[in-house]
């Protein structure tokens, strides 16, 4: 029953609550509309630039502003 609890709830903070500085390609898979090739466009960037505001994602080619919207929330 715990493991159940703990998977939940790892799950959901994944879910709610993204920080894009040290996410995982795979935190970044979870979120719909973001495969394998964003989500390692991401990673790309945010290690050639750094990532100090979720806004600065709009740079990454392939992320719209709808994609963006779902980053963030």
């Amino acid at each position: 029953m715990f493991k159940f609890f703990a998977i939940l709830f790892f799950t959901l903070s994944t879910l709610f609550s993204l920080d894009i500085s040290t996410a995982t390609k795979e935190d970044f898979m979870n979120i719909k509309g973001i495969g394998s090739v964003i989500a390692e466009r991401i990673i790309q960037y945010r290690n050639a630039n750094g990532l100090n505001n979720p806004d600065e994602l709009i740079n990454v080619r392939g992320i719209g502003p709808a994609k963006l919207q779902k980053i963030k929330s």
